[in-house]
């Protein structure tokens, strides 16, 4: 569980993966198993539901493929580093770069599931909880993880960066 109420933010992103913390006053709860596979299984359905298929936005795509195969990250158009730190595995994947690229769309995607889970959980109850972070997860923006762009991590980065204000701010006033 969350170390203690004063812990810093890298512990408590440590501690967040044995338990899931509520909005009230520090509660933990587990996650429920069918919740890690309903989860899963939402992963195997973006992982795969693109995969063979050509590029779609084609000069978009075309960039961030010579961007992350082709380039140093100091030679990009775009400085993106994060970007091109993750996505550097694909290199391995040799002609199948792309559907390399989907999955790990998909899994940077689906990494933001505890995020929402946790942040409509400061507003919400369990249930409601679930059912908002089943509906961010399959809303139209999932269509993002079939291209060879940022998104799914911009994705994921924003709901991790307004967890973390949350966390901070309900930590930090009297009121939330």
């Amino acid at each position: 569980g969350i170390a203690c109420r004063n812990a810093s933010g890298a512990e408590r992103i440590v501690h967040m993966s044995e338990d899931i913390a509520d909005g009230n006053g520090g509660a933990k709860s587990r996650v429920p198993v069918w919740v890690l596979i309903f989860v899963g299984a939402i992963l195997v359905f973006h992982a795969l539901k693109f995969f063979g298929n050509n590029p779609v936005i084609f000069p978009d795509e075309q960039v961030y493929s010579y961007d992350i195969r082709l380039r140093t990250p100091a030679e990009v158009e775009v400085q993106n580093y994060l970007y091109h730190f993750f996505y550097r595995i694909i290199l391995f994947f040799d002609t199948r770069f792309l559907d390399a690229a989907r999955v790990l769309n998909a899994v940077f995607f689906m990494l933001s599931a505890p995020f929402i889970y946790m942040i409509a959980r400061m507003l919400c109850g369990r249930n409601l909880s679930f059912f908002s972070m089943c509906i961010a997860l399959i809303f139209p923006c999932s269509y993002y993880t079939q291209f060879l762009m940022p998104e799914a991590l911009y994705f994921t980065s924003f709901w991790l960066l307004l967890w973390l204000f949350l966390r901070y701010y309900k930590e930090s006033s009297a009121t939330f």
